[in-house]
């Protein structure tokens, strides 16, 4: 952009300035953008504001303008040379002086303007008095308010974008450092002065602008009375706005005085003038205390709305002083108890988006006082025996349940937070007062006269006992399990309250949070058990039930064995009406149980095996139904309900596994397998994804709870899954076979006989696998991306071998098929199955050739494992296959890099680290192997003939690669670029 170059004009003034109304209509279209003079500015602002006539289109032309004026201003000044940019400074105050008196919008945006021209205008000295000068009427106030409020936000915007740093700072330091005291004394006149609410809200604005950036110091307003004008302004504004500003103003003075007391305290600095100034903000607060609290209770009798907003602002206002000047508060409660009165106002208030704004203090107050000032917290007493109750009235449900999901989801999250500061309060109060709290609101409503135990009055609405059981429940973690006076009551309470479905939850609830408690109370369990029983009768309390079973067999496994009698027909009766996540945490609390159930017991005595073969039993006797009534009576109705008890069986299973099974001893869990490995095998017969899935679940989980006892599966199940692959294709029997070898591969030597019939399971299904890959590479571009399951779980079975096996892998005579595949299947782009070819298989397979010291031992997504150093001539068959596939193998990988490689964030730092590393291994395989075998002459010729031919082959494959890869868009951008590269090989 340039301007036209015309002669230097004075500064100019009001009387020479020409009247807005005198500039004609702009056409349509506007001007070009590029053109800013007085006269197209003044043009664009006309067409805004001065046309009553002008159409809206005409309107939003003219605002765009502007505005591209402003970035102007900000970002293209370097564009001008000197004499320009004085003269867009002095259009720029020309307009000004027009349109002092309005409209307000013209005026801000000009202001704005020059106050970014003054920043980037080295040359201009003392920018800020001789605007001040120009505009020394008091009808110019707001002029200079304008001006003065955008040079800190203005200096924090542009401080990147054209000055360097010591321009910079020595700009800043002339307009804004030396300015500070001048600018803080003007604006105290102004606030000082009657002015109306407007202007009083633009000062206090353009106080907390200089205040935020720091450009203004706390420190400096020790010498002066701004804190009471700030005070007075709030307790007789009648604006809420100005209000407002004021609170935010004032509220920024506590935490810059709050920090500087911080750092007085820490580093024994000299605190003086930072106490006046608290001193000053504590005399502030004092008046304020009363009417809040008036406020409060005025609003929660709902005989005045009006005061919502300035309730608010006082509430952020004593928060914000109470949070920085807590040592203060600490060391003397006496002094600021109308601060802390003023909090527990705030706290009682019934608007819920207002009460949390003072729960970072009572947080904090409390941490301060159980950790460093002990010797202070009697004096605190009563006011967290206040707190805890206002905190309970607030876990109240709204009597009106018509609300909105998402007013539900806040009233959660609010109730958790609270739940917070309650664990403050047992901190503070101690475990017995705090719990006597809740206690005494649930006794209150117990009717007069009704007889032990009591009985609670029915007309007691239901969240009124709900909020003092929740809060039971979140003080759970503070409370010791030592604890005697005031749980044992509580216990005994629970089975008596009333039966509304709200009230059982939480009361259930409450049961579980106390678990670890109940473990040295075992006296509770029977009434605890029973009352749980009666959360399984109800819908809505069944996910309560659920969880507190759960707990409290958890925790009381080892006391609760004697009770399997009763929960076997417990769970037998209850399973049916539960849900599937449910019915699965239900086992898992049985499973805690069953565990600490002896493995062999006398005659006629129950041992874990036959306690797992009670609860399993019942399943298994289903699974046989489905089974043998075959494909004709199954449809997906019955592959579900399959699926789901394939999922129980699995986790008790897998929970019930015992701690210590003594040397020769049977594991119980894999025995009950072994009875119930009949029924799976005809499962497996049905040939159903879900059914599958399910059965090489509970087999991978077995495999990793009992891998010891489970090895007498083998020559039992993985035949089945061979057998069933073939039949059925489906990719979780090569998932399960693949746990097999991980687990047992290496079980008698690299040689052994366990070994070799890993083998042989890799082989039999690689059989099935190659001809799903070829049946998917003949159906056309693309194809391998439909089975990516198999080249998942097939690569993974592949992988397994290679690192569990890898003397069996480098014997068997499909190894160069392996390769093969491998080749077909390269263009994968799903992220778990490329992982799988390329970060499971192929890199720990040709980094067989490395040396032991530079052998990857990653391990994929199976976690890293060392590979043992192996003989040259063992890896022949290797370096003949990776010899015989290098081409394919490059090219695939090359191609994979540039078109075909998933991009997405899960697989993108696999990438990066796996890519050098499968390319380098592939050098490796191919050309390092060839020279290593190389005949060595006297003079090395040989073996440089035979690099220099490695060489030459591998920038062959590389530029046939490159000449034949299909792109979009061009590998290269010249061929220049691409010749380069290719010679860069060689």
């Amino acid at each position: 952009m340039a301007l036209p170059h015309s002669p230097a004009r004075p500064v100019p003034t009001a009387a020479s300035t020409p009247a807005a109304t005198a500039s004609p209509l702009l056409p349509a279209p506007l001007l070009p953008p590029h053109i800013y003079t007085v006269e197209t500015v003044l043009h664009a602002v006309h067409a805004l504001y001065g046309n009553a006539a002008q159409d809206n289109a005409a309107r939003r032309d003219a605002d765009g303008w502007l505005r591209d004026f402003q970035k102007t201003v900000r970002h293209d000044l370097d564009q001008l040379d000197p004499h320009q940019r004085l003269q867009l400074r002095d259009s720029l105050i020309s307009s000004l002086l027009r349109f002092r008196v309005g409209p307000r919008t013209v005026s801000v945006h000009l202001c704005m303007a020059i106050a970014r021209l003054a920043i980037l205008l080295p040359d201009w000295e003392s920018p800020l008095q001789q605007l001040f000068n120009m505009f020394r009427e008091p009808a110019d106030v707001r002029l200079r308010l304008n001006i003065v409020s955008a040079l800190p936000d203005e200096f924090e915007e542009d401080r990147h974008i054209t000055l360097t740093k010591d321009e910079f700072l020595a700009r800043k330091r002339t307009l804004v450092t030396m300015n500070a005291d001048s600018v803080l004394q003007m604006l105290l006149v102004i606030l000082n002065s009657d002015v109306d609410d407007e202007i009083a809200d633009q000062t206090l604005d353009c106080l907390y602008a200089w205040m935020r950036t720091g450009d203004i110091g706390v420190l400096s307003l020790a010498s002066t009375h701004l804190v009471e004008r700030v005070a007075f302004i709030m307790q007789s504004s009648q604006s809420n706005d100005t209000f407002e500003h004021a609170s935010t103003l004032l509220s920024e003075i506590i935490i810059r005085s709050g920090r500087l007391l911080r750092r007085s305290r820490t580093k024994s600095e000299d605190s003086t003038l930072c106490l006046t100034i608290i001193q000053s903000v504590y005399h502030a607060l004092q008046p304020m205390v009363g009417p809040l609290q008036a406020a409060v209770q005025s609003a929660s009798e709902g005989k005045d709305d009006d005061n919502e907003e300035k309730i608010r602002e006082l509430c952020n206002l004593f928060a914000c002083a109470g949070e920085e000047y807590l040592p203060l508060i600490i060391d003397n409660l006496a002094a600021w108890k109308g601060v802390v009165d003023g909090l527990l106002a705030c706290a009682s208030c019934n608007d819920l988006e207002i009460v949390p704004n003072t729960f970072q203090f009572w947080t904090m107050l409390s941490e301060e006082l159980t950790s460093n000032r002990m010797d202070a917290l009697p004096q605190f007493l009563d006011i967290y025996r206040l707190l805890i109750d206002i905190m309970i009235r607030h876990l109240h449900y709204p009597l009106d349940m018509s609300w909105t999901p998402k007013d539900r989801d806040e009233f959660r999250e609010f109730r958790h937070s609270v739940g917070a500061v309650l664990k403050g309060c047992v901190d503070v109060l101690g475990e017995e007062e705090a719990l006597m709290r809740p206690y005494k609101a649930l006794t209150g409503f117990i009717v007069a006269g009704s007889g032990p135990g009591g009985a609670l009055d029915p007309s007691v609405p239901w969240q009124s006992v709900e909020a003092p059981l929740f809060a039971l429940r979140t003080m759970g973690r503070k409370v010791d399990e030592t604890e005697s006076k005031m749980l044992p009551g509580i216990m005994e309470m629970l089975p008596q309250l009333p039966a509304h479905p709200k009230v059982r939850y939480s009361a259930i609830l409450v049961i579980g949070r106390y678990a670890s408690w109940t473990r040295r109370h075992p006296e509770h369990i029977p009434n605890q058990m029973n009352f749980i029983a009666t959360g399984f009768e109800d819908q809505e309390s069944v996910a309560a039930a659920c969880l507190a079973l759960k707990y409290l067999c958890e925790e009381c496994g080892a006391v609760m064995v004697d009770y399997l009698v009763q929960l076997h027909p417990f769970y037998l009766s209850a399973a049916p009406s539960m849900g599937r996540y449910e019915r699965l945490d239900l086992l898992k609390a049985l499973a805690s149980v069953i565990r600490h159930v002896p493995l062999s017991a006398a005659a006629n005595a129950t041992n874990m095996q036959k306690v797992l073969e009670m609860f399993c039993l019942p399943m298994a006797e289903r699974l046989h139904q489905i089974a043998t009534a075959g494909r004709t009576a199954f449809d997906d109705n019955i592959a579900v309900e399959a699926a789901g008890l394939l999922e129980q069986l699995s986790a008790l299973l897998y929970e019930c596994r015992p701690a210590n099974i003594p040397a020769g001893a049977a594991d119980p869990c894999v025995a009950v397998f072994q009875g119930v490995w009949p029924v799976l095998s005809g499962l497996l017969d049905l040939e159903d994804g879900k059914v599958h899935q399910g059965v090489c679940r509970l087999l991978v989980d077995m495999l990793a709870a009992h891998t010891d006892g489970f090895a007498a599966t083998v020559p039992d199940v993985l035949p089945k899954l061979v057998a069933s692959y073939a039949a059925s294709r489906l990719t979780p029997l090569l998932w399960a076979a693949s746990r097999y070898i991980r687990r047992y591969g290496r079980r008698d030597g690299a040689n052994g006989q366990a070994a070799g019939v890993m083998r042989q399971v890799v082989e039999t299904m690689s059989a099935t696998a190659f001809a799903c890959v070829q049946e998917a590479a003949a159906s056309g571009p693309g194809g391998v991306n439909r089975i990516s399951d198999v080249i998942e779980d097939y690569f993974s079975l592949l992988s397994e071998l290679v690192l569990e096996c890898p003397t069996q892998f480098l014997q068997s005579p499909l190894l160069p098929s392996f390769l093969q595949c491998a080749v077909a299947c390269m263009p994968v782009e799903e992220c778990c199955a490329w992982t799988s070819l390329y970060v499971d298989f192929l890199l720990p397979a040709l980094s067989l050739l490395s040396p032991s010291d530079e052998r990857s031992s990653a391990g994929g997504r199976g976690g890293a494992r060392t590979m043992p150093p192996l003989p040259a001539p063992m890896l022949a068959p290797l370096v003949e296959a990776a010899r015989a596939a290098r081409a394919s193998l490059l090219a695939g990988f090359l191609r994979g890099l540039v078109v075909s490689f998933p991009s997405a964030g899960d697989v993108r730092g696999l990438r990066q680290d796996c890519g050098p590393a499968v390319f380098g291994a592939l050098f490796v395989a191919v050309w390092d192997a060839a020279l290593a075998g190389a005949p060595l002459a006297g003079d090395g010729a040989g073996h440089t003939a035979v690099a220099a031919a490695a060489a030459a082959e591998l920038a062959a494959i590389v530029a046939d690669c490159v000449n034949r890869l299909e792109v979009g868009v061009p590998v290269f951008k010249s061929d220049a670029d691409k010749q380069t590269f290719l010679e860069s090989l060689a």
